[in-house]
C-alpha cells in the first residue's frame, strides 16, 4: 500500500543570487546562459514525507532525504538577500549520502523553515522516531 505524499511547497532559487555573475562574465554571454540555466533546472521540494533537490541541465540528479532524518535547521540571510526577501535554509541530516541540505535563494525563509520544522515533529510523532545524540 503506497501512501500518497501532499506537496508542501516547491520552489526553485532566485536568479537575483546570479546578478554579480551575469555583470561580470555579461562579455562572454554563454557563462550567464550556463550559470541562468544551473539556477533554473534547480527545484527544491518539500513534501509532508521528504526533501526533494533536483539539479542539472542535461542530466538531472534527484537526491531525496527523509523528513524523520532532519536533525537541525538554520536560516541565514546574508545582507543582499534580505535586500530581496531571500534567504537559506541549512539543515544537517543523518542521512548518509547527503548530511548537509543547503536551499539557497529562498523567497520568505522563515516560513520555509517552519514549515519544514512542523512537518519533521509530525512525521517523528507518526513514524515513532526519535533522534539521539551518541558522543
Amino acid at each position: 500500500m503506497v501512501i500518497a505524499e501532499k506537496q508542501l511547497y516547491i520552489g526553485r532559487p532566485s536568479q537575483i543570487l546570479n546578478i554579480v555573475s551575469f555583470i561580470l562574465w555579461s562579455w562572454t554571454l554563454l557563462i550567464p546562459i550556463i550559470i541562468y540555466l544551473k539556477t533554473r533546472f534547480t527545484v527544491y521540494e518539500v513534501t509532508d514525507q521528504r526533501i526533494k533537490l533536483k539539479t542539472g541541465i542535461l542530466n538531472q540528479e534527484i537526491d531525496e532525504c527523509e523528513l524523520y532524518r532532519v536533525r537541525d535547521y538554520k536560516v541565514v540571510k546574508p545582507f543582499f538577500q534580505r535586500i530581496f526577501g531571500l534567504g537559506r535554509i541549512e539543515l544537517v541530516t543523518s542521512d548518509r549520502s547527503n548530511s548537509n541540505i543547503n536551499l539557497n535563494g529562498i523567497k520568505d525563509p522563515e516560513n520555509l523553515y517552519n514549515l519544514i520544522r512542523d512537518n519533521v515533529e509530525k512525521i517523528r510523532r507518526k513514524t515513532g522516531t526519535r533522534e539521539l545524540d551518541v558522543e
